[in-house]
C-alpha cells in the first residue's frame, strides 16, 4: 500500500500486487498543505486510515492481504520525515 499527496492537492490511497498498482480512494484535500504537516495511518487487520493533521482523509477496508508493510517515502521529491514513529 502507498499514499500519494500530489502537487495537484489530492490524497490517493494505493495497493500494489504483482507488479501492478491500483487507486483505493483519491480525495480532494480541502486546504493546502505547507511544508510540514501531521500524517497518520492506522492499520486494524483489514481496515486502514489515512489522517492529516489529526483529521480522517478517508479510510479503506481491504481483505486482500493478510500481512505485509506500509512505508512513507516521496515518489518524485526530496521528502523529509521527523518524529517518525511505529507501533505494533
Amino acid at each position: 500500500y502507498a499514499v500519494e499527496i500530489g502537487s495537484d492537492q489530492k490524497a490517493r490511497f494505493f495497493e500494489f500486487k504483482d507488479g501492478n498498482r491500483s487507486t483505493l480512494r483519491v480525495k480532494k484535500l480541502d486546504e493546502k498543505l505547507g511544508n510540514e504537516f501531521n500524517m497518520a495511518v492506522d492499520v486494524q487487520g483489514a481496515n486502514m486510515k489515512f489522517m492529516l493533521d489529526g483529521e480522517e482523509v478517508f479510510s479503506v477496508r481491504d481483505f486482500t492481504h493478510s500481512g505485509g508493510d506500509f512505508g512513507f517515502g516521496g515518489f518524485s521529491t526530496p521528502t523529509t520525515f521527523t518524529n517518525l514513529e511505529v507501533y505494533k
